[in-house]
C-alpha cells in the first residue's frame, strides 16, 4: 500500500491565504454501529497530483467489523486570487508501507 503524507498544515494554509475545499465525495455504508459505541476511523491520502488529492476512509465498529468506506477529493483554493491553487510538490513525500 502506498501512503502519502503531506506537511501542508493548517497554519501554512492560513499564512498563505489558502483553504482546503472538497470537490466531491462518496460514501458506502455496510452497517451502522450501535449508537454511542466506540468506532475506529482510518484515513490516508491515496493519490495526489498538482491540482487535487484523494483521501480514503474506513470506519470499524468496536468488534473491528468494517462499517463504511468513503473517499473525498480535495484541492487548495487561493482565497486572494479566487481560484484553485497548485499543490506545492515540496510539501509531499512518499512513504511505502507494507
Amino acid at each position: 500500500m502506498r501512503i502519502l503524507h503531506t506537511s501542508i498544515s493548517h497554519s501554512m494554509t492560513i499564512e498563505n491565504d489558502l483553504s482546503w475545499i472538497i470537490l466531491n465525495w462518496r460514501l458506502q455504508v455496510f452497517h451502522r454501529p450501535i449508537r454511542e459505541s466506540k468506532v475506529t476511523i482510518k484515513t490516508w491520502i491515496s493519490f495526489y497530483n498538482h491540482i487535487y488529492t484523494l483521501r480514503e476512509y474506513e470506519m470499524y465498529d468496536e468488534n473491528n467489523n468494517l462499517c463504511a468506506i468513503a473517499e473525498s477529493k480535495f484541492c487548495l483554493f487561493d482565497l486572494t486570487r479566487g481560484r484553485i491553487s497548485k499543490l506545492p510538490e515540496k510539501h509531499w513525500n512518499n512513504v511505502w508501507n507494507n
